[in-house]
């Protein structure tokens, strides 16, 4: 990095800083660095996988029903498709 870009980068404050000293910044920065606790990330609620499957399965079957009516009744779909025309 060339010293003018540095100098332009150091002109941008970081948001809620601007009471920091530099030196009080610079030491959270090290305490937050050497901490090893891990984020407080929430496991999964114990229906979830039930939840998430029984969704698959219901968008899966409406797949299937659209398949099926578009092989039994042919014509179907261009009759919707004329009517959805007039309504322009």
């Amino acid at each position: 990095m060339k010293d003018s870009e540095q100098d332009k980068s150091m002109d941008c404050p970081i948001w809620g800083t601007d009471d920091i000293s530099d030196e009080e910044l610079l030491r959270e920065f090290e305490i937050v660095k050497r901490t090893t606790v891990p984020l407080p990330i929430p496991g999964p609620e114990p229906i979830e996988f039930e939840r998430i499957w029984k969704q698959i399965q219901k968008e899966s079957d409406m797949r299937v029903e659209k398949e099926n009516v578009c092989e039994t009744r042919p014509g179907l779909l261009r009759r919707i498709f004329r009517f959805l025309k007039r309504g322009k």
